[in-house]
């Protein structure tokens, strides 16, 4: 099937599992035409359709909770059980056990786009050789999470034109329209797991963000408590997009990163904590200078800290790596790379 084709399949499919909303699913619709990349964010269940085919010698690598749906833009902060910023990796609607390598692969290819884009100030081997040299140092050195502050300061004073006015943050969720639905059992089992405190009170905010998720449902549960505000999201999750393909197998990793005590997962949604300072990484509004192989290094080497949550996977990996030929992943992102270019221009011909 071609893209068009692809992209009604997946729908239906997505429509029995979560109410989607249709003026969001259009939004998204556009937003595909923006550029490769944007496009390449959109199209997760493309790319679980087409990896098999585009890179069938990578299917057999030692399979790990993956991401999924990695990309460059997707990485973010959040506040961990000590109050300590910390970034990484801040979306696993997909997560799934797969093979590394698609993780890999994904984020090497979305990087060589933002480089087309103007995005990241990288040549092309640059580019796939930070990515595959931030991850096989942190398989080796076993990865931790990235702290910000009074450590890495070269990422923290990068983030902090992604930070939110707190008054300007509040104003906006506040303005937001009124939910047109009631939370179901999973919605509220889940936030209740993540609300502040006993007798919060909260209304309910109809919101629209992202690329990949639009069109699925999405509610801000925001009120006051001690003195403040304090808000949740709500995002209605269906199946990774990879158990409707060969990728998919075995028992489905959380969709909540294991090192935000602000989230949770219940019967198909997933709540987290909407704060200022809870971000996600924007290439377009960072001012890069000369940080952008560090940011790509960092960004493989949370991949490995990800994975590394998987039992077994440091020696498995490890291995795996050093039997492949040094351009291997090249070549495979180049492939997806030129397999996106050629949907991307059909999607915009439609």
């Amino acid at each position: 099937m071609n893209i068009v084709d692809t992209t009604t399949a997946y729908e239906r499919w997505l429509g029995q599992h979560v109410q989607l909303v249709a003026a969001d699913l259009e939004r998204k619709h556009e937003l595909m035409r923006r550029d490769a990349l944007t496009f390449l964010r959109g199209t997760y269940y493309r790319y679980a359709e087409r990896f098999p085919m585009m890179c069938p010698e990578l299917m057999g690598a030692p399979r790990v909770g993956a991401v999924g749906d990695l990309h460059v833009e997707n990485f973010g902060t959040w506040r961990d059980r000590e109050g300590r910023l910390v970034w990484g990796v801040n979306d696993l609607d997909e997560a799934d056990r797969l093979p590394y390598t698609v993780d890999l692969v994904r984020l090497s290819a979305s990087a060589l786009l933002a480089a087309e884009a103007g995005r990241v100030g990288l040549g092309r081997p640059e580019v796939v050789g930070a990515v595959l040299g931030g991850y096989t140092r942190g398989i080796e050195e076993g990865a931790e999470p990235v702290v910000l502050g009074e450590r890495r300061r070269w990422l923290t004073a990068l983030l902090e034109p992604l930070m939110h006015e707190p008054r300007t943050f509040w104003e906006a969720l506040s303005d937001l329209p009124e939910a047109a639905r009631r939370l179901g059992t999973g919605a509220r089992a889940a936030l209740e797991l993540v609300r502040p405190g006993i007798g919060w009170k909260y209304r309910l905010h109809a919101r629209t963000a992202g690329v990949g998720g639009l069109g699925r449902p999405r509610i801000v549960a925001l009120g006051e408590w001690e003195g403040g505000l304090v808000a949740r999201q709500l995002k209605g999750v269906p199946p990774p997009a990879t158990r409707r393909t060969k990728l998919g197998a075995g028992v489905r990793p959380p969709r909540i990163h294991y090192g935000d005590p602000w989230a949770a997962e219940r019967d198909g949604w997933i709540a987290q904590r909407l704060a200022p300072d809870n971000v996600k990484l924007d290439l377009a509004l960072i001012s890069r200078k000369r940080a952008d192989r560090r940011l790509l290094v960092a960004m493989g080497r949370e991949t490995a800290h990800y994975h590394l949550g998987t039992r077994g996977s440091r020696d498995a990996i490890g291995g795996d790596l050093a039997s492949r030929p040094h351009d291997w992943l090249d070549r495979a992102a180049e492939a997806v790379v030129a397999d996106t270019h050629t949907d991307y221009e059909v999607w915009c011909k439609r």
